[in-house]
């Protein structure tokens, strides 16, 4: 008769010892992995860290693009098979970073994996110099559809344009549960041309309320685009921000992004937490 060994080693200590101590490697996918390796209790708590962002990187015009893989960056059609082996992992991810796919079997990927991320809450779109139209039609059914998800809240769009407001307007009006939005320096080729946004509105019925705004824009771009943003408060509203953050290149126009700057402040200001500018108000 066997008697019963108290358990030992990794496997006793404490979960909370563990996540602690894993939480401390979140920056290093090497340590991440290895930790993994170490016990059943060990690899859910590192799965979490290693898969909670990924990035899909562009690996067959990769010499064309200026971006770099990461430490979470993924082929996507290899990690289409991964979530597929083990759909776990899927559950696990809670960020997706995507670039221009410029390869066809690529975009048949991305719209099959997005559909298993159930648990995503972010997407960053890094368009890298392209129009949104110069996107295949399968790529962007395919972020359409996973923008209208519920879960998801949070839209960072990044370094593209769009050939009109109207598309720019399509693209936001998708996003029906959009909390947070991020532009990275992002332009429409009409954006001085478009004089009132009610010509281009969102959908009908629609009533975005975003606690999140963060512009990091062109000189040329932020006026016009903070105009039409204001432009829409019957069907996004800005006046219930907890987080804003206004960053733009240049001098031009100062005393016009001063004021436009200062609505946008005036509306907020029962609700603002957390504030960032690089837009000097005056001593008023």
């Amino acid at each position: 008769m066997q008697i019963p060994t108290q358990s030992t080693g990794f496997e006793s200590l404490p979960q909370e010892l563990v996540d602690a101590v894993i939480d401390q490697n979140l920056d290093d996918p090497a340590a991440l992995h290895a930790s993994s390796l170490v016990c059943s209790s060990w690899t859910s708590a590192s799965q979490r860290h290693l898969f909670s962002h990924v990035h899909f990187y562009n690996h067959s015009s990769f010499r064309f693009y200026r971006a770099k893989p990461t430490k979470n960056s993924h082929q996507i059609d290899r990690f289409y098979n991964l979530i597929t082996t083990y759909p776990h992992l899927a559950r696990l991810v809670k960020s997706v970073e995507v670039e221009p796919l410029l390869d066809a079997s690529q975009e048949e990927f991305l719209g099959l994996t997005l559909q298993k991320l159930e648990n995503l809450e972010r997407i960053s779109l890094d368009l890298g110099g392209y129009y949104w139209d110069e996107l295949s039609q399968c790529m962007r059914d395919a972020l359409l559809t996973t923008f209208r998800s519920p879960r998801v809240t949070n839209l960072e769009l990044r370094e593209g344009l769009f050939f009109k407001c109207a598309d720019f307007l399509a693209l936001l009006g998708a996003c029906e549960h959009l909390k947070r939005l991020s532009l990275f320096y992002m332009s429409c080729d009409d954006l001085e041309e478009v004089i009132d946004m009610s010509d281009t509105p969102l959908p009908k019925g629609m009533n975005l309320k975003l606690d999140s705004l963060t512009l990091s824009l062109y000189e040329h771009s932020y006026l016009p685009l903070m105009h039409r943003l204001l432009q829409l408060q019957e069907s996004m509203d800005l006046s219930h921000l907890h987080r804003l953050s206004v960053l733009t290149a240049g001098t031009g126009h100062l005393n016009e992004r001063i004021e436009t700057t200062k609505e946008i402040l005036r509306l907020n200001s029962h609700s603002l937490e957390h504030l960032v500018l690089n837009v000097c108000l005056g001593a008023d």
